[in-house]
């Protein structure tokens, strides 16, 4: 403590040691009331804002609503949340249309998971509809100008004189994804 402009202690040690006196026993009696009085204050605060405010019922921190609290993602039926139209589409990484020609080797498919919520099931972006249907991704059904079992181009012909697109075939993410881990 403060007594008469100086640190004090009734004990000494590191500080002047002081003997009570009438005036230092008013000021310990005086510290402790405060002390006192302000814990009463901040039980009140203390109740008020946590014990019947953030704690009561259908409130934040109600133990029966932080039981019944859920992580969902935000996926619904029209797709709005993720908005997603009907011409999204994942195009195949080129190494994962190698692994399918034999090019390539490794990789193991990968299936997201939904999270449960009540009997729905759930899925990050880009959404169910996307994920699981049939058209989520666009896939190199075939080539025009190189054999991939050849590792060469094709021969010289109309294909190169006159190129085209080569036509993408709609498959399923949740079935043709690849993972390059286990």
């Amino acid at each position: 403590m403060v007594y008469n402009g100086h640190f004090a202690s009734t004990v000494g040690g590191l500080v002047g040691k002081v003997e009570p006196d009438d005036e230092l026993s008013n000021q310990l009696e005086e510290i402790t009331t405060k002390v006192a009085t302000s814990k009463e204050e901040l039980d009140t605060v203390f109740q008020s804002a946590l014990t019947d405010g953030m704690y009561a019922n259908n409130q934040p921190g109600d133990s029966e609503l932080r039981k019944a609290a859920e992580f969902t993602f935000r996926d619904d039926d029209s797709q709005e949340q993720y908005n997603i139209d009907d011409t999204w589409r994942l195009l195949a990484p080129r190494w994962q249309r190698m692994l399918a020609t034999g090019e390539a080797t490794g990789g193991t498919n990968w299936k997201e998971q939904p999270v449960k919520a009540g009997n729905r099931e759930l899925y990050p972006y880009p959404g169910r509809k996307k994920l699981t249907g049939a058209d989520g991704m666009l896939w190199v059904d075939s080539f025009k100008l190189y054999d991939p079992a050849t590792g060469a181009a094709n021969a010289l012909g109309t294909d190169f004189e006159e190129p085209t697109l080569t036509e993408l075939a709609e498959v399923s993410i949740n079935d043709e994804y690849k993972s390059i881990s286990n």
